[in-house]
């Protein structure tokens, strides 16, 4: 489970950025979390290409800030496949399975289990 969480989330590096304090490093996911997913409701309810890709941006930006590598770049696929394909379905599974993936890491690292 913990090969898991270290793909989905660079704890490591976010704790680093918030000079070794775990419970603010916390803190600050837990803060974040509302508008990762904000973003990934617009994403999913954006009617235009234009508007699909610039909240895949938005997402891919605020993962990546967060060290949520598995999510940022699911996030780039997504806005990689609309710069290529405009017209062409996109399919948001895996952007939905990443933050999923990301909430609970959160949820995990919150409570202490690799803190």
């Amino acid at each position: 489970m913990a090969m898991r969480i270290e793909l989905t989330m660079d704890f490591e590096r976010l704790v680093q950025l918030f000079d070794h304090d775990s419970v603010a490093a916390a803190s600050f996911l837990r803060s974040a979390m509302p508008e990762v997913m904000a973003l990934l409701h617009c994403l999913d309810l954006a009617e235009s290409v234009s508007e699909r890709a610039r909240f895949a941006h938005e997402l891919k930006g605020v993962s990546a800030n967060l060290g949520a590598q598995r999510l940022a770049a699911a996030a780039d696929s997504i806005q990689r496949q609309l710069d290529a394909r405009p017209e062409a379905p996109i399919a948001l599974d895996s952007v939905r399975a990443a933050a999923s993936e990301l909430s609970q890491a959160v949820t995990d690292y919150g409570s202490g289990a690799f803190a």
